[in-house]
């Protein structure tokens, strides 16, 4: 089992930033690399991508009305979960027009308090990743302390610096792009589980393509300060996916 929380206790100043770092690596080799098989622990670490979509780009005003999680190993998929919630307000129509799901869609689906143990349970112990993982994170902490718990761990990694890493000088780092550009034969379509898809092949990809440095890149790129230093303006949240 991997206990992210330890880093939860240590100071949040500036000079620490690195040493949080450096626990964020104790953490990943020991709980990931088994004893018999010295460099080839990636083959063997448990990840889970996740996908959200939402009513809007707020966290603090917008609700999650779809999330989906997909943990693989190597190129194994071992579970695929998704979930439609009924957010409580309001689907507004620029946000349906995105991802085509409506107020009727998700009216008498359960609330996000009632998925949230089964999230977890998704979620814990395995290294979590998303695309523009600030925003996924954002919106899945404010859910989860609308019903006054954590989400399991305070590590998530992001897709986008693994994928800048393995493909440089591409146009755009966009998940749609990406997929385009590798030409994948899984695509996005702004619905959870199919986003969450096409990033474990772009993980995939990515590890492939890096090699023996894709844990380099997963360690820099993994967020280890809690809730209030993952949050970011609202303003930002769209563009740093470009």
């Amino acid at each position: 089992m991997v206990v992210f929380d330890t880093l939860h206790y240590i100071p949040e100043t500036d000079n620490m930033l690195s040493i949080k770092h450096l626990c964020a690596a104790l953490l990943f080799t020991a709980a990931f690399t088994p004893p018999s098989s010295a460099g080839t622990h990636l083959s063997e670490t448990i990840f889970t991508a996740i996908d959200i979509e939402t009513t809007g780009l707020s966290p603090s005003k917008d609700r999650i009305i779809e999330v989906s999680t997909i943990r693989f190993r190597g190129t194994n998929i071992l579970e695929r979960r998704s979930w439609l919630i009924d957010p409580g307000i309001p689907i507004p129509p620029r946000a349906a027009k995105i991802h085509g799901i409506t107020d009727e869609a998700v009216r008498g689906k359960p609330a996000f308090e009632e998925v949230c143990r089964s999230l977890s349970q998704s979620l814990s112990n395995s290294v979590v990743i998303a695309h523009n993982a600030r925003f996924d994170w954002n919106f899945i902490k404010s859910e989860y302390q609308k019903t006054g718990t954590q989400p399991p761990g305070e590590m998530v990694t992001d897709s986008i610096p693994l994928a800048r890493a393995a493909f440089p000088g591409l146009d755009s780092y966009s998940l749609p792009s990406l997929a385009q550009s590798l030409k994948m034969d899984v695509l996005p379509t702004h619905r959870a589980e199919s986003d969450a898809l096409t990033l474990v092949a772009l993980i995939q990809k990515s590890i492939a393509a890096l090699g023996e440095k894709a844990q380099t890149h997963i360690l820099k790129s993994m967020q280890v300060q809690p809730a209030s230093n993952l949050l970011i303006p609202e303003k930002g949240l769209k563009e740093s996916a470009e």
